[in-house]
């Protein structure tokens, strides 16, 4: 894992849809997987990852970012905190870094920002089971789905209902 020896939770930044954001990576493998890490006091991608990453290292490219307002990203005035947002510097992320395909792993909070960018960026990822923009609309169109899916976020899902129309 690639980090500095003063700080394991600090790796490298990058600019991310305007946002300085502070990464991990490990490994060098063929297909790349992002890591989007979960919420509370203090949480950093190395806190929710520091042992994930040198596991999934052994056969993937792992990066795992800093979203704004945790851990060691940049805090900028007048950021709007919200789950579009991080998405946004999630897809930032990806496309800074030059990736094309990744899988996305999310914790928690992470897993919101990685549902509401999964709906609306299919090109980026590897889907498994041939899961396309139908099934997806179809899963959120289930109130017991959304139930799920807002368990344990912060606020839960905005806007939820209108993800994929």
């Amino acid at each position: 894992m690639t980090t500095t020896q003063a700080n394991p939770a600090i790796g490298q930044s990058i600019d991310a849809n305007g946002i300085r954001t502070n990464y991990l990576s490990a490994g060098s493998g063929e297909q790349t997987v992002v890591l989007v890490h979960g919420s509370g006091p203090g949480v950093t991608a190395y806190a929710n990852w520091r042992l994930v990453l040198p596991v999934l290292g052994e056969n993937f490219t792992c990066y795992a970012p800093d979203m704004v307002g945790f851990g060691y990203s940049d805090r900028p005035e007048g950021v709007e905190y919200g789950l579009q947002t991080w998405a946004d510097q999630t897809v930032g992320f990806i496309k800074a870094m030059g990736i094309e395909k990744c899988h996305l792993i999310g914790n928690s909070f992470g897993g919101s920002i990685a549902l509401r960018i999964a709906t609306h960026e299919l090109g980026f990822f590897h889907l498994r089971h041939g899961i396309d923009r139908e099934v997806i609309d179809e899963l959120f169109s289930r109130r017991r789905f959304q139930d799920w899916v807002t368990v344990g976020t912060p606020g839960g899902m905005p806007d939820l209902a209108g993800v994929g129309s």
